[in-house]
């Protein structure tokens, strides 16, 4: 548990701007903001927020240029499966008349 507390200690405020860009992210591409699409915590925003994190994380520590390469290499096919099964989880329980859209955070077009 002090590992973890830790590790979060660290890097927070990298997590925290990754964050905020990936809420920021799908509100600019999208025409029409509604209240749904101000909920706070989606999937896209929580992924984007790992993926920028760890890129600004170990673009600061100056760590070797292939660790965190490697690193961020991997959180990205990590975080792209992930969305890729709730994009078509979303697709299927939209088949059913359920919309979780807004959890997801990446809206459907038309």
């Amino acid at each position: 548990m002090e590992k973890m507390r830790n590790f979060f200690k660290q890097r927070w405020k990298y997590y925290l701007l990754g964050y905020i860009i990936g809420y920021i992210l799908p509100i600019a591409i999208d025409e029409t903001i509604d209240i749904y699409h101000l909920m706070p915590f989606k999937l896209f925003s929580l992924l984007i927020g790992v993926i920028m994190g760890t890129a600004f994380y170990y673009g600061h520590m100056k760590v070797a240029l292939f660790e965190g390469a490697f690193r961020f290499i991997k959180y990205s096919i990590i975080i792209i499966i992930v969305l890729v099964l709730s994009v078509v989880l979303q697709d299927y329980l939209m088949t059913k008349g359920i919309d979780i859209s807004i959890f997801v955070g990446l809206p459907k077009k038309g």
